[in-house]
């Protein structure tokens, strides 16, 4: 994802502080759907996925605090070693309901090729969220603490553009194979825009999955 200031708040994290700790990880995106050939080699398709976006966090540990204090915060182990870092994952989970257009068509016996593309709107389910804590430099505020309550509806539901491209494989008489890569970009806020930042996931993926022809 992708981070932004757009109202900076002294109250919350920049923009700057989350993209230097908040790195890339990998998760998965499974679902059905359905589609149609209105014209010979070019389909309608949507659906219900289930997608999950996640991202490590890993903070470095620069200082030491007094256990009193980490303790607050849940990281009792943060302040132990001073040059020691500590790491979690943020994971944040979706419904996503896609509409796509695209272009299939065999080249070669069984073999084929396939474009799609269009948008997809991803419903917030729920997520757990790790924050960095400026203040104190090595704490980390996780998303059941009482200090977390002002941070419990920063994420919600946003937009994506989607492309994909790929080969397929007929067998039998209805039964298609597909192997290809995905790229999806957010194209509004994935944060509520009160707490000063721009969240714009993104991400690129393999695709693969079975699909019945009637």
């Amino acid at each position: 994802r992708t981070v932004t200031d757009i109202n900076p708040n002294p109250a919350y994290p920049s923009a700057k502080e989350r993209n230097r700790f908040e790195q890339k990880s990998y998760s998965p995106t499974y679902g059905i759907e359905f589609g149609f050939f209105p014209v010979k080699n070019f389909f309608i398709k949507t659906g219900v996925n289930i997608y999950q976006t996640t991202e490590q966090v890993r903070y470095d540990i620069h200082n030491r605090v007094i256990s009193a204090v980490a303790a607050i915060y849940g990281n009792e182990n943060d302040s132990v070693t001073t040059g020691s870092g500590t790491q979690h994952q943020n994971t944040y989970n979706y419904v996503q309901i896609p509409i796509e257009i695209g272009y299939s068509r065999t080249l070669v016996n069984s073999f084929g090729i396939m474009v799609s593309g269009g948008v997809a709107y991803n419903k917030l389910q729920n997520y757990s969220y790790y924050m960095y804590e400026p203040y104190y430099k090595n704490a980390f505020i996780p998303s059941t603490a009482t200090e977390a309550k002002p941070y419990s509806n920063m994420y919600k539901s946003y937009v994506m553009l989607s492309g994909s491209v790929g080969v397929q494989y007929t067998f039998g008489k209805n039964w298609v194979a597909n192997l290809g890569v995905n790229y999806r970009k957010a194209v509004t806020n994935a944060a509520d825009e009160k707490y000063g930042v721009e969240v714009k996931p993104y991400s690129v993926g393999v695709l693969t999955g079975l699909a019945f022809k009637f």
